[in-house]
Parts: C-alpha cells; sequence; structure tokens
C-alpha cells in the first residue's frame, strides 16, 4: 500500500475558498487517479486533510494524506 503525504498552499483573495472546495472533495471521500511529480498515477482516496492556518498575505496552509486504494 503506497500513503503519499504533503503540504500545499493557496494564495489570493479567495484562499480560503480554494481550501473549501478541495475540503468539499475530501467530504465525498471518493476513489480517483492520483498522480504528480514522483508518484506512479495509482487510485487512491484522500484520508486526511487539515487546515494548518491562515497566512496574513492572503494564504492559506494544508497538509493531505492519499493512501492507494487496494480494490477487494
Amino acid at each position: 500500500m503506497t500513503i503519499v503525504d504533503g503540504e500545499g498552499e493557496f494564495f489570493g483573495n479567495d484562499a480560503i475558498q480554494q481550501y473549501e472546495k478541495l475540503r468539499d472533495v475530501f467530504q465525498k471521500t471518493e476513489v480517483g487517479v492520483l498522480s504528480g511529480a514522483g508518484v506512479k498515477p495509482m487510485y487512491a482516496v484522500m484520508q486526511n486533510l487539515q487546515l494548518l492556518g491562515e497566512g496574513g498575505q492572503q494564504a492559506v496552509t494544508y497538509k493531505f494524506r492519499f493512501v492507494e486504494y487496494a480494490s477487494s
């Protein structure tokens, strides 16, 4: 099983709204294809999403965890 942990940031006047959209995706807990730098594409589900803080210059920092989906 592969686990992908990371952190990210949203910037701009709508930074918190961008985070809320990501949170909506997390709450759906649907399996999807995860791909990115250094990650072989795989089916995964977002297991964790945490708001770390809101910066003074319209920035939102968060961390996440994706877990590879193993079908039965």
